[in-house]
């Protein structure tokens, strides 16, 4: 789901000073850049100025889990902010719904994903947490899985002379 962060703040200046600061903080999180893959949105640019102001994070959040990380991102961003800082306020909207994202706990994550939609568990294909490879819909057991106690020993017996691609080439 296409989902959009906005952070708004009391002062003007400091809303966009802290929509930055929160964009380099997701950009270095490897958990939300592997799963939300955050980017800029730029305001249009005022008549006569040389630039547009940073006005809102985009990402596009698969399942709960990529919800669960950005959560928690925001959640450790905005306790590592000090001093006398205008207290920030972050957004998330996405399927014409707007969400305050107060937190990170397994309640706070479900409420949030059940209401713009989110599903709870991953699609098909995709990423696999362990290797990165590609995950397929295909079911059939490589040889020797079935004889493997150990599912990591399963996925060492797999046929990998060929790509995910199928092209035939290692």
């Amino acid at each position: 789901m296409d989902t959009t962060l906005n952070v708004s703040s009391t002062d003007l200046g400091e809303r966009e000073r802290s929509t930055a600061s929160l964009l380099k903080w997701l950009s270095h999180d490897s958990a939300v850049r592997r799963h939300c893959r955050p980017a800029p949105v730029y305001a249009p640019p005022a008549a006569g100025a040389m630039g547009s102001a940073l006005e809102a994070i985009s990402l596009v959040i698969g399942n709960v889990t990529a919800l669960g990380s950005l959560a928690m991102a925001v959640d450790a961003w905005r306790r590592g902010r000090t001093g006398l800082l205008p207290a920030t306020t972050v957004r998330i909207s996405g399927g014409g719904t707007t969400v305050a994202l107060d937190g990170a706990s397994p309640r706070q994550v479900a409420e949030i994903a059940r209401i713009l939609g989110i599903p709870d568990v991953p699609e098909e294909t995709g990423p696999t947490p362990r290797t990165g490879a590609t995950a397929t819909a295909d079911t059939a057991e490589a040889p020797g899985a079935a004889e493997a106690a150990d599912p990591v020993e399963a996925l060492g017996t797999a046929d990998t002379s060929r790509t995910a691609a199928g092209s035939g080439t290692a």
